[in-house]
């Protein structure tokens, strides 16, 4: 989605912000300031470090709903606004909260925490999500993909099968 449009778009809470490319994080959030229509450019103060600078329109993402700002939703399906920077900052806030598998439809993707979790794995995990189905209640786990085609082929009677896919050394 891009965020050109006529005039400066409104937010439908509060102050106007945008995703703005951002060197550290990829994506920073950047507080509306000013628009050069002629250069077509938006003047944004980013939180992430405290700067103004001018933006070309076309590299930034209008933030529709400031609250997708601290969205960290278990399915990336369910984002209320998607594109890269809103998927993003989803998965790097469950990141930085130690949880690192998030849906999305029905892929799972993991994030490597780069330190033990405890509790993540184990015995109680292993019957939480034994023969829970993706439509529960329930957050992502590894151990849910598993059960889903176990449950999916004694329902069924029908093969599955199950693609793990990363890079070299994650499987």
């Amino acid at each position: 989605m891009s965020a050109s449009r006529k005039g400066t778009p409104k937010s439908s809470k509060g102050t106007k912000n945008y995703w703005c490319p951002h060197a550290g994080k990829i994506w920073a959030v950047g507080e509306f300031q000013s628009e050069d229509k002629a250069k077509k450019t938006i003047k944004l103060s980013v939180k992430e470090d405290k700067t103004v600078s001018d933006y070309p329109i076309d590299a930034c993402v209008f933030i529709e709903d400031n609250s997708i700002i601290t969205e960290a939703v278990d399915d990336l399906t369910s984002l209320s606004q998607v594109n890269d920077a809103t998927i993003l900052n989803c998965s790097r806030i469950r990141f930085d909260n130690s949880i690192i598998y998030t849906s999305i439809g029905a892929v799972l993707m993991a994030v490597n925490p780069f330190e033990r979790i405890e509790g993540l794995y184990g015995r109680a995990n292993i019957t939480k999500y034994h023969w829970d189905s993706r439509d529960a209640n329930i957050a992502p786990h590894i151990y849910l993909t598993p059960a889903g085609a176990y449950k999916a082929m004694a329902s069924f009677g029908k093969n599955q099968s199950l693609i793990i896919s990363g890079e070299s050394g994650a499987g």
